[in-house]
């Protein structure tokens, strides 16, 4: 990653980025969660999350419906165009 950051800004946008690091990810050795695994129900989770929010549960984008109800169908059929949304 960059020194300046800007990596960040890019997890969660992939879904190949949207697991946990395996510090996070490890099942915990004591405590209130200890010996439960989350990774075990994660994929569920990231489907319900998906259905939840009007995005596509396989590709983690936003639905059509989504983006007409938040008034942002016109910004996104630009970007999926490749326009430039500045100035356009």
């Amino acid at each position: 990653m960059p020194a300046s950051g800007w990596g960040v800004w890019e997890h969660g946008l992939r879904l190949e980025r949207m697991r946990p690091s395996p510090r996070y990810g490890s099942v915990p050795v004591d405590g209130p969660a200890q010996g439960k695994d989350i990774m075990a129900k994660w994929d569920e989770m990231i489907r319900i999350y998906h259905e939840e929010m009007g995005w596509n549960p396989l590709t983690g984008q936003p639905e059509e419906e989504t983006l007409r109800r938040l008034g942002l169908h016109d910004w996104w059929s630009k970007i999926k165009e490749g326009a430039q949304w500045a100035g356009e």
